[in-house]
């Protein structure tokens, strides 16, 4: 699928903020574990799913509504109305 300058321009902003968010979510995984209790030595930290979904997550939260669904509703509404411009 290839992206043509203004849907690569509409993508760029929601992916760079998607990551930070992701980012975030990690971060806050990672800092309200269970282990926070223990003294530093024997703190596991949180399972690598957690950290895998809370950046899944945090991601998708921002680059699907923001991002990936303005170009295809244009793509969608380009087909359908070809006359459109």
């Amino acid at each position: 699928m290839k992206l043509s300058l203004p849907e690569r321009e509409t993508l760029l902003a929601p992916l760079v903020i998607g990551i930070f968010i992701g980012l975030l979510a990690v971060l806050s995984v990672a800092r309200n574990s269970p282990d926070q209790s223990k003294p530093i030595e024997e703190q596991q930290g949180p399972a690598l799913h957690e950290v895998l979904l809370g950046f899944f997550l945090g991601f998708s939260l921002v680059f699907i509504p923001f991002g990936a669904a303005p170009v295809l509703i244009a793509r969608v509404y380009a087909r359908a109305n070809p006359d459109a411009g």
